[in-house]
């Protein structure tokens, strides 16, 4: 199983009790943000140093965000696999 389908299960099974508009926007960082860039990694393959890169490649990634010089902390942090990671 892929990264990319895991989040899909996730946001369609596991991911309850929440408003429709919350989980129209991790669908939506889920398309933009993560399954592009790491979505067809398998899960035994995403490591923590992987995830890591991700992150820090959001901050400097050449003509994303508003200054076209990386997205910022809140566009970061919005996406579920961040969130994730974040949870004790």
């Amino acid at each position: 199983m892929t990264l990319g389908e895991y989040l899909m299960y996730w946001i369609d099974n596991l991911k309850v009790n929440v408003k429709v508009d919350t989980i129209q926007i991790h669908r939506r960082n889920i398309r933009f943000y993560i399954n592009p860039r790491i979505g067809d990694y398998q899960l035994k393959d995403y490591s923590f140093n992987v995830h890591q890169k991700f992150i820090n490649n959001l901050f400097m990634e050449e003509g994303a965000g508003r200054s076209k010089h990386g997205y910022g902390w809140n566009t970061v942090q919005s996406s579920p696999s961040i969130r994730r990671s974040q949870t004790p």
